[in-house]
């Protein structure tokens, strides 16, 4: 069974996102988006000691020591917040809670913390132009809340707080903090006001005027920064394009040269201005001093401890862009006794970041080399 814990993120069972260990498994929705409920926290828990039963047909109501949680979620037509109460046994843990920010967070901006997974859901659409089909995912932006300013910290009443005469243990669990919010509510072009448990809220990072002028100046110049991704195995490598503000961050969006694909991450002041570096290294062809072209073979032991992004030609001629690491050369016999020149052929042989899986690119089908300027150590 789930414990359920002040801060949790939940839905009910019927929603279809849920926990992945390590991560929230969130498919892409076809059909009607509006039947999607919302994703709640929990923001009050009663444990019933005793069972409890219909007087009229006898049903079960409660059992005996399950748990009933009071769940705060965010209206999106009326830019409010909503609470109700379930049985634990309506409801599916999402995400588990973590500690919000400890001392004073008065004049600071915060979040609901639902925020980072509604503004993830996607709807496929379907479409046929010339009785073709065309599908693409669109952002569904329901339930998603607004950034709000921290009007006033309180402590909870303790008054409040039930225990059980038998055997002294909490029979109701409630916030130790209630914070006042305050969000601009477009219905009616007023600003909104709601008393929360601080376990509800994500407190967000400050940009200084200093900070915010490096996002914009990146963004001006194109610049590439290496991320060391705390969830990955590798890093990445980003030219900076576009900038965007989503839900009190700053996001950098752009090109990683690790994957060769397009990228956004989120820009963390506390980790500070970065420093841009050039992306390439070192290339090839590379000649030498005499302007005898290295050969490929020799180039690719060289850098044998980097990240080499390679432009390869496919069999029928089409070219992609991978970025391959743990690699070596290695050979192989194709001899079919019909072309013998082409019995022994040598592979770049590595993992292929692109594909995340081991692949073998022939040596002379690699049109040029590009050593990524990241260490492996």
């Amino acid at each position: 069974m789930e414990i359920f814990e002040i801060g949790d993120i939940v839905a009910i069972k019927t929603h279809h996102y849920f926990d992945d260990q390590g991560g929230v498994f969130d498919p892409t929705l076809a059909g009607e988006p509006n039947h999607v409920p919302p994703l709640m926290v929990v923001g009050e828990i009663l444990i019933h000691k005793k069972g409890s039963f219909d007087p009229i047909d006898g049903e079960e109501i409660h059992e005996k020591g399950s748990k009933s949680c009071k769940c705060f979620w965010f209206n999106h037509d009326k830019h409010q917040f909503e609470e109700s109460w379930f049985e634990e046994k309506q409801l599916k843990i999402i995400e588990k809670s973590e500690p919000t920010k400890s001392g004073t967070i008065i004049n600071y901006n915060v979040i609901f913390k639902t925020a980072k997974l509604e503004v993830g859901k996607r709807k496929l659409s379907l479409s046929f132009r010339n009785e073709s089909p065309t599908r693409s995912e669109n952002h569904i932006n329901s339930f998603v809340p607004p950034v709000m300013l921290v009007m006033s910290v309180k402590s909870s009443d303790n008054r409040d707080v039930k225990f059980d005469l038998e055997t002294g243990k909490a029979s109701r669990e409630i916030s130790s903090r209630l914070v006042k919010c305050k969000w601009f509510n477009p219905i009616g072009q007023k600003y909104s006001e709601k008393v929360l448990p601080v376990e509800l809220l994500q407190v967000l990072p400050i940009y200084s005027n200093d900070f915010v002028k490096w996002i914009n100046q990146s963004k001006i110049d194109k610049l590439t920064y290496l991320f060391e991704i705390e969830s990955s195995n590798y890093p990445v490598l980003l030219r900076v394009s576009t900038v965007f503000f989503l839900n009190g961050w700053y996001y950098f969006q752009g090109f990683d040269f690790v994957k060769n694909q397009p990228k956004s991450l989120i820009i963390d002041p506390e980790k500070g201005i970065l420093t841009p570096i050039e992306y390439k290294e070192d290339s090839w062809p590379k000649f030498e001093p005499d302007q005898k072209l290295i050969p490929v073979e020799d180039f690719i032991e060289m850098n044998k401890s980097r990240f080499l992004r390679i432009e390869y030609v496919g069999r029928i001629g089409e070219r992609t862009v991978r970025t391959v690491t743990d690699f070596g050369i290695t050979e192989y016999d194709h001899s079919t006794g019909l072309v013998p020149e082409e019995k022994i052929i040598k592979y770049l042989e590595g993992k292929c970041l692109l594909r995340n899986a081991d692949r073998r690119f022939r040596l002379d089908r690699i049109h040029s080399i590009e050593v990524l300027n990241i260490s492996k150590d």
